[in-house]
C-alpha cells in the first residue's frame, strides 16, 4: 500500500482519514504537492490566444500601476514607524496613519481582482453552526448581545490552510491579516513598507520563529485582556499562521506544526478553497510567473472562504500543544467539506521537508527513486509523525488497530510474485 489510510469508526465517518505515505508510489505518497492535471484542449488554447493580448495585458498593466500607489501610501504611513517595537505597536495609532494602513490593505483586494477573483463566496459560522455541522462546542458559556447575536471571545490569531498567493491577498485585505516575514523583507522598497503597514512579524535569521510568534501573540493578548484599547495596531491586525508550514494543491491538509498552539490562546480557523475546472490556482510545484500567467488568462477564478468563530482551547489543550494542534487540524479538515475532486479530504502525515524533496523532481527532474529515498529519510527524522500516530491510536473515534490488522491481512493475501516485487522495490 503506497499510503496507509487510518479511517474513523463508522459512528464518526464524518471525520477525515489520516494518510501515512510510505514513499514507494510517487503518485500517492506525494499527492498533496503534485500539480493536478488541467484540461488541454482547443477551447483552452483559443482562450489563451484571445485573452493574452487583451485581458491579460489589461490586468498586468493595472497591477503595475496600482502596486506602486499602494506602496507609496504604505511608505507615507510608516514614516517614523518601528514595526519591530512592541511599544510602537501597542501605542495608539493617529488617524492619518490608520487611514494609510487601511488603504495599503486594499492592495490585497486589488490583487485578487486583477488575478481574476471577482466574486468571493464568504461564509461565517456561529458556534451554533459549528455544533450542528462539526460537533464543536467551546469550553465556556456562549454570551449574546442585545440583538441576540453571539459575543465571541478576543482572538487575534488566524490559522488557515495555505494554497498560494491568493489566500494571502484575501487574508491581508478581508481579515486584517499580518504575516511572519524574514527581516530582510523590511528593506525591500515598496513591498517592505506594505509589510510594515500590515504589522508583519519580522524574524531574524537564526532566531526562533516559534518564540517570536508566542511573544507577539502573548503580548497582544495580555495588553488587551483587562484594558480597553484606544486603537493600537496590535488589535487592528490578526496574526495569520499557516500551521501546515507550506502550500498544497488544496485537496487535502497536512498535519499541523505545534508552533502557534504553544501559546495556548484562542485561534480562528479559516478554510480557503479555490474550486476550478480550467486552471488550478494553487502554488505547490510550479514557478510563480507561469502560474500567474495561467491565472490571469482566465475569465474568472473562484474562491470560497469558511470562517469559524474562535476555537477556545480547553485546559487540557492549553497544557498540551500537540493535542490542541491535532484537534484544530481535524476540525479544519471537516470544514473543507468536499475537495475539488468531490472527495472527503484526508490529513497527510508529512511536512515541508518532504515537499522540498519532491521539488527536486518536479523542478529539476531528479530521479523519483532518489527523491523517495530522501523523503523517507526526512519523514523518519520527524518525531511529530510518530506523536501524531500516538494521538490517533489513543483517539477512540479512529479504528487504528483494525486498520493495522487489515493491512496485515492484505500482505498475507499477496502472492509470491507480489512479495518478490515488494522485495525488489525495497
Amino acid at each position: 500500500m503506497p499510503v496507509k489510510l487510518i479511517r474513523p469508526k463508522e459512528k464518526y465517518r464524518h471525520l477525515p482519514c489520516f494518510a501515512l505515505p510510505d514513499y514507494e508510489d510517487s503518485g500517492e505518497s506525494f499527492y498533496p504537492f503534485i500539480r493536478l492535471p488541467e484540461p488541454e484542449n482547443t477551447y483552452e488554447t483559443l482562450k489563451k490566444l484571445v485573452l493574452t493580448p487583451t485581458l491579460f495585458l489589461f490586468r498586468v498593466f493595472w497591477t503595475f500601476v496600482l502596486l506602486p500607489c499602494f506602496a507609496l501610501v504604505a511608505i507615507i504611513g510608516t514614516i517614523s514607524w518601528n514595526p519591530r517595537s512592541l511599544l510602537t505597536l501597542s501605542s495608539r495609532l493617529p488617524l492619518w496613519r490608520r487611514i494609510c494602513f487601511r488603504i495599503a490593505r486594499w492592495s490585497g483586494r486589488a490583487g485578487l481582482f486583477f488575478y481574476g477573483f471577482h466574486h468571493l463566496s464568504i461564509t461565517h459560522y456561529s458556534y451554533k453552526d459549528m455544533k450542528q455541522q462539526f460537533g464543536y462546542t467551546p469550553p465556556m458559556e456562549i454570551e449574546y448581545d442585545a440583538k441576540g447575536q453571539e459575543v465571541h471571545p478576543q482572538c487575534n490569531i488566524i490559522t488557515s490552510n495555505h494554497l498560494g498567493f491568493a489566500d494571502i491577498l484575501f487574508l491581508l485585505w478581508y481579515c486584517d491579516g499580518s504575516f511572519v516575514a524574514k527581516l530582510a523583507m523590511k528593506d525591500v522598497f515598496g513591498i517592505g513598507a506594505i509589510c510594515s503597514a500590515m504589522q508583519a512579524l519580522y524574524v531574524e535569521k537564526g532566531k526562533s520563529t516559534t518564540q517570536a510568534i508566542n511573544t507577539r501573540t502573548r503580548s497582544t493578548h495580555d495588553l488587551h485582556s483587562n484594558v480597553e484599547c484606544k486603537g493600537c495596531s496590535l488589535c487592528s491586525s490578526n496574526l495569520v499562521i499557516f500551521p501546515e508550514g507550506t502550500t498544497t494543491n488544496g485537496n487535502n491538509l497536512l498535519m499541523f506544526r505545534r508552533g502557534i498552539f504553544n501559546a495556548g490562546l484562542p485561534v480562528q480557523p479559516i478554510i480557503i478553497k479555490c474550486p476550478w475546472k480550467s486552471c488550478n490556482t494553487t502554488w505547490e510545484s510550479i514557478f510563480f510567473w507561469p502560474l500567474s500567467y495561467k491565472v490571469m488568462t482566465q475569465f474568472v477564478n473562484n474562491m470560497q472562504v469558511f470562517i469559524a468563530p474562535p476555537y477556545v482551547p480547553t485546559e487540557q489543550e492549553k497544557a498540551d500543544s500537540l493535542l490542541y494542534a491535532y484537534n484544530v487540524n481535524v476540525l479544519m479538515a471537516q470544514m473543507m467539506g468536499l475537495n475539488n475532486d468531490g472527495k472527503k479530504p484526508s490529513i497527510y502525515l508529512m511536512n515541508r521537508d518532504v515537499k522540498v524533496c519532491y521539488h527536486h523532481h518536479a523542478v529539476h527532474g531528479t530521479d523519483m527513486q532518489q527523491v523517495s529515498k530522501w523523503a523517507k529519510e526526512k519523514a523518519q527524522t520527524d518525531d511529530l509523525i510518530q506523536r501524531y500516530l500516538d494521538m490517533i491510536r489513543n483517539d477512540q473515534r479512529y479504528d487504528y488497530e483494525n486498520d493495522e490488522k487489515e493491512e496485515k491481512k492484505e500482505k498475507e493475501k499477496e502472492g509470491p510474485e507480489d512479495k518478490e516485487s515488494d522485495e525488489i522495490k525495497c
